[in-house]
């Protein structure tokens, strides 16, 4: 007879295919069963806390998907996208503050993939246009698709086939392709076209209205003499034509004093590089301006000179570039005659240059963007202008849009150096884009660092992008394998010239949106049957992917796989997966104290849909669960309830709502909040006391008794914590002890702040640990105790030894350690 004393239980619940493996590591401190518990990286196992109700789902008859939504810590929402509904909760109050219409029915919900950026969601899909998600405040949200400043593009046709606008601008204008070109599915499409440039610049005279002159004029008279000079006048340098006639003379003064004024350019529409130069002299500001959308002119640069500058086109002041087809003008405000003494040192020359500017336009082709509308047959299409034509002239210079519902749309999503990334479209599926940086809806390709690119995976097959992600690389799963995607330079920001491609590992992705966790990546392998961890490895240096379900692979294959991955940061680290068939698998994940231990969660009914945010003290845990209550089926959104050891704080119920009784004395009790059971037989905890077994009928629940001076009222459904040690060996002086017939006769275990356990060798023969005191109330649990309990386990001799604890009753129970005292027949 021997003590087997069991420290920890971080190993989690294993697969039955490890039941012989007692010579694995970890293999004390597995369970066979971990049910409603949750691993603690210090090495015990808690019973979870309940799960309060929060309010009807969007409909009993369509799954919803949660969504986290933190513009802050303290700024937190949960989104539940139902079927062709949005509904928006305050995480703080629990209550729904806004609902918006979906183009998503409820079949698609759970393949959004999204990416948050401040207030703003971006949200993909494979069948529908990007949508995005802006919050301005608490009640005022807007969702629709996408209008993108320049949207990703194509390559470049290289046939013959033109396209030709009816008109340069304007909505439903018809364009026309030399052949056959439009299907259905174009309508919503982008296309750019391209015409060769009516001008390439314009130009700015600076000399005018830096001087004057003085006019006079005189008249010969019929005696052939001339008179004196008269109308002396002052005006502006601009132009004077003088009719010869041989009666009268005209002649002009130079005034030395000087003249200023404000001059405008002709405006010049373009999108790309810019540069500007001047030459001669010139005294004043020089303004390049770009017009806003309201009408209204902004200053882009400004240019002084005093009579000693130019500016060069070569220089980083001189040149700018301009994602977007924009409008420029330019400005000159004079400050006087150049060749001013104030100025000007010395005399002023006989000979010199008129002063100019020139704004000069590096793109040869203007760009004209519009949006299909309408498709009347395969050569005529009817289109929105966005950006203007420079002609209506046939064109074979033009490219499609990448993503519409001919070619598809993306599927995965990500955010890595300020740049959006999208990827999985259909037509290209292994094709991921970037935009520009700082600038997520505009994909205008380039050669500029801050250029929007495209990056085609050089790989063997043609598989789907399935997610992006990013830690130090851009990361990203195919169906097949797993690349990293960084600049040449390791201390360099990815760009269009110097991207880097690395085939890491193969194991393929699912289409789930992985979890940054740490430092490593964990997302669902092709199968939705395990989760993986791409994570950064030194003696490979390089990334590669480990199995976190392979001691627990059961989790995903005997329960229907993994259909959603959510993850908890406080009081521990938890990794939560909704599973096919409705339970909730919890993997407390530490890598700082190796701990990766698997646990599953069960409630009555199943767990839809599960998504974490910030809260306090510990993060907010909300699920979409689908009870039958009454005869029914219904789905609501529920919380899980912040853990406690306080029978009176604490809620060890599902689906449970809580309400103050107000110290009535009663068999029965009412309240609105009821109504949701009605029909159902639920368990009633009044300030500590248990009744199980209480039937509901419209809003009242039945007491098996009266009960006094009823205060804190807690009603719900029962869940059962179970934790089932694996199978007690050793190596004795007869050998191993696996297979032969052995009994454990007594066990000590050890609690934290527990209320109430049973302990026993098999399910049917569970025996009550004994916490009440003499001097304890009768019809209330014990207080928690913190210590160890010994319990005398009657059981006879099998090939099937360990211990198994249970709590099956609404109040906390914490393991922290057992001691198992147990024989092996015939020693």
């Amino acid at each position: 007879m021997s003590w087997k004393f069991l420290n920890n239980f971080t190993g989690g619940e294993w697969t039955p295919l490890l039941d012989g493996r007692s010579d694995l590591e970890k293999y004390e401190h597995a369970c066979r069963r971990l049910e409603n518990m949750r691993i603690m990286p210090y090495g015990g196992a808690r019973f979870r806390s309940g799960f309060a109700f929060v309010a009807p789902a969007a409909s009993n008859d369509f799954e919803s998907r949660l969504m986290p939504f933190s513009y802050s810590t303290a700024d937190r929402y949960m989104l539940e996208w139902g079927n062709f509904t949005l509904r928006i909760y305050s995480v703080a109050t629990a209550s729904q503050v806004f609902t918006l219409a979906t183009v998503y029915p409820a079949a698609a919900v759970h393949a959004l993939q999204y990416r948050q950026i401040n207030d703003v969601v971006y949200i993909v899909h494979p069948d529908y246009p990007p949508q995005k998600l802006s919050r301005y405040a608490n009640d005022n949200w807007t969702l629709g698709a996408v209008e993108w400043d320049m949207p990703a593009m194509r390559d470049e046709n290289t046939t013959d086939t033109t396209l030709a606008l009816a008109a340069t601008s304007g909505d439903g204008v018809t364009m026309t392709a030399s052949t056959p070109l439009f299907r259905p599915g174009h309508v919503g499409s982008y296309w750019e076209l391209r015409h060769i440039r009516n001008a390439q610049s314009i130009s700015l005279k600076l000399g005018a209205g830096t001087g004057s002159f003085t006019y006079e004029k005189r008249e010969r008279n019929s005696m052939g003499n001339w008179g004196v000079w008269q109308d002396s006048t002052a005006w502006e340098f601009t132009e004077y034509t003088v009719t010869p006639d041989p009666d009268v003379e005209v002649r002009a003064t130079g005034n030395s004093s000087s003249g200023t004024g404000s001059y405008l350019s002709a405006p010049i529409t373009f999108s790309g590089t810019w540069s500007i130069s001047t030459s001669g002299t010139w005294y004043g500001t020089l303004i390049v301006e770009r017009q806003k959308g309201d009408g209204s002119w902004e200053t882009v640069r400004k240019y002084v000179s005093n009579s000693d500058r130019n500016i060069a086109p070569s220089s980083t002041s001189g040149t700018g570039k301009e994602e977007r087809e924009t409008t420029f003008r330019l400005r000159y405000e004079s400050a006087g005659d150049p060749w001013s003494s104030d100025v000007w040192k010395g005399s002023k020359p006989s000979n010199y240059t008129y002063p100019q500017a020139t704004l000069d336009i590096e793109e040869a082709f203007k760009k004209c963007l519009v949006k299909v509308t309408a498709v009347t047959d395969t050569t005529h299409a009817q289109v929105d202008i966005i950006v203007s034509a420079a002609s209506t002239a046939a064109t074979d210079v033009w490219s499609e849009g990448a993503w519409s519902a001919e070619r598809g749309f993306p599927r995965a999503i990500g955010l890595y150096e300020q740049r959006l990334y999208f990827g999985g479209v259909r037509a290209a599926p292994n094709t991921v884009w970037g935009s520009c940086v700082d600038d997520f809806e505009n994909f205008a390709y380039g050669t500029e660092d801050d250029d929007g690119m495209a990056l085609v995976l050089a790989a063997s097959e043609q598989n789907n992008a399935q997610w992006i992600e990013s830690l130090k690389r851009l990361m990203l799963a195919t169906t097949s394998r797993e690349f990293t995607v960084a600049a040449g330079a390791s201390d360099e920001p990815l760009t269009p010239t110097n991207m880097m491609v690395k085939s890491e590992t193969a194991r393929g992705g699912a289409h789930l949106q992985p979890l940054v966790v740490q430092d490593a990546v964990l997302y669902v392998d092709r199968q939705n049957q395990r989760l993986l961890e791409m994570a950064y490895s030194i003696e490979r240096d390089g990334y590669v992917s480990v199995d976190l379900t392979l001691l627990g692979e059961h989790v995903g294959r005997e329960h229907g796989g993994i259909r959603q991955l959510g993850f908890c940061r406080q009081p521990d680290p938890l990794v939560l997966a909704v599973l096919g068939d409705g339970q909730l698998g919890v993997m407390t994940y530490d890598r700082s104290q190796d701990v990766t231990g698997w646990a599953r969660w069960i409630t009555e009914g199943q767990f839809d849909s599960v998504a974490a945010t910030y809260g306090n003290p510990g993060d907010e845990i909300w699920c979409v669960v689908r009870r039958r209550i009454g005869g029914a089926w219904v789905r609501q959104i529920e919380r899980l309830t912040a853990e406690s050891s306080d029978l009176l704080a604490g809620t060890w119920l599902d689906g449970a709502v809580e309400f103050q009784a107000g110290g009535v004395s009663a068999a029965a009790l009412t309240h609105a909040s009821l109504s949701r059971f009605a029909g159902a037989t639920v368990c009633a905890v009044i300030d500590g006391r248990i009744f199980q077994n209480c039937p509901v009928a419209g809003s009242t629940v039945t007491l098996p008794r009266e009960v006094q001076n009823c205060g804190r009222v807690v009603v719900g459904f029962l869940y059962v914590g179970k934790l089932h040690t694996m199978k007690f060996d050793s190596q004795t002086q007869s050998g191993p002890t696996q297979g032969r017939k052995r009994r454990v006769s007594a066990v000590i275990l050890r609690f934290f702040e527990t209320s109430g356990a049973k302990c026993g060798h098999e399910d049917g023969m569970l025996e009550k640990v004994h916490f009440r005191t003499t001097d304890g109330a009768m019809d209330s649990l014990p207080p928690p105790l913190t210590g160890d309990k010994e319990v005398v386990m009657p059981s006879g001799y099998d090939r099937d030894a360990g211990v198994i604890v249970v709590q099956d009753n609404p109040a906390p129970m914490t393991v922290i350690g057992l001691a198992a005292k147990w024989e092996v027949l015939g020693d």
